[in-house]
């Protein structure tokens, strides 16, 4: 009995040392493996993420060879009014520079009724024409200009899926953004709103990475400055960054306008006539054909209540942002309750709401900003073709929501191309051929608007259908969630 007691504690002694012994093991293992593997993994992203960049930097070389092939191949379309509008004209903008050699330097606007960039930036373009060479310079810039801003369009995209499993969506996302078939022959045909739409971008950009801080709201003003109808993207959009993280609004409206003051009344040499050419735009007083709805609906059809329709038309404009701020704050009421800030249940489910609405903020800000652009695509006073570039960064933004809550997508895509092939041919029936006239082209406008409008309003829908789904997957009650908001 002494035996086997003696060899049982033996065994166990053996059992318990082999045991502290490979618990050692595996304690030196977990001390000195992840150290390694840590290393591992850092190298491996950073050889993942050069090459990531070279490839990148290869498709922008690519893409950027295709424009420049593109220039001298392409000048016919300068003539259609979907691509040329008065606010992107080259020509009109070599007229402001004859009317200012014309007045000896006083003025670049002769007519009282022209509409044409503001002035600083005329001021900006006459300067790299005089002292750059022409208008070889002039191309080069918008060359530059549509570059950086693929560059900064592709980092918007690349920020937002910053998941592993998101990769591969984004590196077509950027393709597509890259590879864009009116992207690139917007430099080719000398689109001057280039300009505008990378300081959108740049916008868009800080606004996800940094929120709204002291540069994002310069970037702002010089955006209003650049087009004052901007004010119905980034108030919204600021609006709701306030609902969401209780900043500071009213600095950031007084940067807004000190910055477009400090731009109007020292950089554009003439405030009064800045003004002028901006209410001149407001008020659509160069009657230019062009693809929007209020040129051929109210200017052309209605021309005796054009005043009135003016008024109308931004009045819709101030309601439609109204409702997209009051819809986007149903939906942040809704996360305060869901994932409330200060829980009583344990540290870790709290710090896992945090992350939830946090990732939620996010969606919330690129939605406001989605909506936003997509309303001021299709309510534009002068519309081109080349405001498809914003409305298709709205939609990769967050394609899951056009993915998941646009019905009909295969419809409304083939609708807006058979729409674009359809005006071209309208429009060499009625100019060129002689054998239509006006509504042949204007009817396909129409019908190309209303498929946009379609899709805004099922984009705008979906916040609300996904506040419903996110109310269902968490169990709330609806009385609840009703007294709440009214107490």
């Amino acid at each position: 009995m002494i035996k086997i007691l003696l060899s049982c504690s033996f065994a166990s002694y053996r059992v318990t040392a082999s045991d502290q012994n490979d618990s050692m093991f595996y304690y030196n293992q977990l001390i000195i493996m992840p150290q390694r593997e840590r290393q591992r993994i850092q190298e491996l992203q950073k050889a993942q993420e050069k090459k990531s960049f070279l490839m990148f930097i290869l498709y922008a070389t690519v893409g950027l060879l295709i424009r420049i092939i593109l220039e001298s191949r392409v000048q016919f379309l300068k003539h259609y009014p979907y691509f040329n509008t008065p606010l992107i004209d080259l020509r009109q903008l070599f007229e402001a520079f004859s009317n200012y050699e014309v007045s000896k330097g006083q003025t670049y606007f002769l007519d009282h009724n022209a509409i044409n960039q503001p002035l600083a930036i005329i001021r900006l373009y006459h300067l790299i024409y005089t002292s750059l060479g022409g208008i070889i310079a002039i191309k080069v810039f918008l060359f530059a200009c549509d570059l950086a801003t693929v560059l900064v369009q592709c980092k918007i995209i690349s920020s937002i899926y910053t998941k592993e499993k998101d990769q591969k969506i984004s590196w077509v996302m950027q393709l597509v953004l890259i590879f864009n078939p009116l992207g690139l022959i917007s430099p080719a045909v000398h689109n001057l709103g280039i300009l505008n739409h990378l300081l959108i971008s740049v916008f868009i950009l800080m606004v996800i990475r940094i929120g709204f801080s002291i540069a994002t709201d310069i970037i702002c003003g010089l955006c209003l400055y650049l087009d004052p109808m901007l004010i119905y993207v980034v108030l919204p959009s600021r609006m709701i960054y306030a609902l969401l993280e209780k900043g500071n609004f009213l600095q950031s409206l007084t940067i807004w306008f000190g910055t477009f003051q400090v731009i109007l009344f020292t950089l554009s040499g003439d405030p009064r006539e800045d003004l002028r050419n901006y209410f001149n735009i407001i008020s659509v007083k160069d009657h230019s054909e062009n693809i929007g709805l209020f040129w051929y609906l109210f200017v052309e059809l209605f021309k005796q209540h054009v005043a009135f329709y003016q008024v109308l038309y931004l009045l819709f404009f101030v309601v439609l942002s109204v409702q997209i701020v009051l819809n986007l704050n149903f939906f942040i009421q809704t996360l305060n309750i869901i994932f409330p800030q200060n829980s009583k249940k344990k540290q870790i489910d709290q710090q896992q709401k945090d992350a939830k609405r946090a990732a939620t903020h996010k969606r919330v800000v690129i939605w406001s900003l989605s909506l936003a652009l997509y309303l001021r695509v299709i309510l534009s006073h002068y519309p081109s073709l080349f405001e498809l570039n914003l409305q298709l960064l709205a939609v990769l933004m967050d394609y899951r929501i056009f993915r998941k809550y646009v019905e009909g997508q295969i419809i409304l895509i083939f609708g807006l191309i058979y729409c674009l092939q359809n005006m071209l041919f309208m429009w060499i029936t009625w100019i060129d051929r002689h054998s239509g006239n006006a509504n042949f082209f204007y009817f396909q406008t129409i019908v190309y608007q209303l498929f946009h409008s379609v899709m805004f309003v099922q984009l705008y829908g979906s916040v609300d259908k996904k506040r419903k789904k996110l109310w269902e997957k968490n169990g709330k009650f609806k009385d609840a969630y009703i007294f709440s908001l009214v107490s």
